[in-house]
């Protein structure tokens, strides 16, 4: 064998060293090759993967409720039924009658609840509009429909005969307004879920500073009715 390379040409020669020593070296490659990288890139690849595969789920809120209110008419039906009574005077109830058409009935593009234009009233029942004959049943809250409330109620209760009617269906142990009769008279328009104890409470301490005023019986009783037809959570179905 020595021989043999003896013979060779020197070209050869080199050839042949090299290709030896580049076949020593590659066992000795792969082992100084570090396997903690393969085994990272594998995990890497893995984690990718478990990425794709899994996204991270996210937290989804139920979408909310929106709040229902009553209509045009359960609005109306409620102020005629708790401001009048059988010993309301003629007078009195097509005043009220009166009041409850223009702010609440003619008002349904605010209120909801298509009108009905062959009422005896006509086109005025439509608020001015045979449109409305197509109103939405239900609308959302807004500042003009609270207005409108909030003036109905104001103009219901400057009469007296309407806190003699609201008065007559609560059972009073004293005349000047208590807890007991205070929740009873909320009850009037809260005919589900009544509102918070505090609610009560923010009426009797308004009752006291009439009572400071000087005030009389049928204005302190007007005041508790007006504050309590004012609030808007009565109208929620």
């Amino acid at each position: 064998m020595i021989q043999r390379l003896k013979k060779m040409p020197r070209q050869k020669l080199a050839k042949l060293f090299t290709a030896l020593a580049v076949l020593a070296l590659l066992p000795q490659a792969y082992q100084n090759c570090s396997p903690t990288g393969f085994q990272v890139a594998e995990l890497q690849s893995k984690e990718q993967m478990t990425e794709v595969d899994h996204p991270v789920e996210k937290e989804v809120s139920p979408p909310a409720q929106a709040v229902q209110l009553g209509h045009k008419h359960y609005v109306s039906a409620m102020l005629r039924e708790v401001f009048a009574s059988p010993q309301s005077s003629a007078g009195y109830v097509a005043a009220l009658d009166a009041h409850i058409r223009y702010w609440i009935d003619n008002k349904g593009s605010q209120f909801g609840a298509a009108c009905n234009q062959y009422d005896s009233n006509g086109v005025g029942f439509c608020d001015n509009a045979v449109s409305n004959v197509n109103g939405p049943l239900r609308l959302d809250d807004n500042l003009v429909r609270e207005s409108f409330r909030i003036r109905a109620c104001e103009e219901i209760l400057h009469n007296d005969e309407s806190v003699t009617a609201a008065l007559s269906k609560i059972q009073r142990t004293s005349e000047a307004p208590d807890t007991s009769s205070l929740e009873q008279a909320t009850a009037l328009f809260y005919r589900g879920e009544p509102p918070s104890g505090d609610f009560v409470e923010t009426l009797r301490a308004l009752d006291e500073d009439l009572v400071k005023a000087n005030e009389s019986m049928m204005n302190r009783w007007r005041m508790m009715f007006i504050m309590i037809c004012e609030s808007p959570d009565w109208q929620m179905i």
